[in-house]
């Protein structure tokens, strides 16, 4: 496929789509396209947050503490029975 066949390609289904879609659903795919992008920022520094939160030394501290505690319980419920 030469450089011409894609422009050629390219231009057609620009032409096709442009023609076919009323401006409605234009503003409508514009409206799920910046909601989608929103929410994708979003989720991204969702992510970002938590992860930085999970390596943090003081959530390991407080993890291990919390664990310790449900041991020392699980070994009061085992010495009860």
């Amino acid at each position: 496929m030469t450089l011409d066949d894609k422009i050629g390609f390219v231009s057609g289904f620009t032409l096709t789509t442009v023609t076919s879609i009323s401006m409605v659903g234009l503003y409508q795919a514009a409206l799920v396209g910046l909601v989608g992008g929103f929410c994708g920022l979003l989720g991204k520094q969702l992510f970002y947050y938590t992860r930085n939160k999970l390596r943090s030394a003081k959530f390991r501290v407080t993890i291990i503490q919390l664990l310790d505690k449900i041991a020392a319980k699980i070994g009061v419920l085992k010495r009860w029975w």
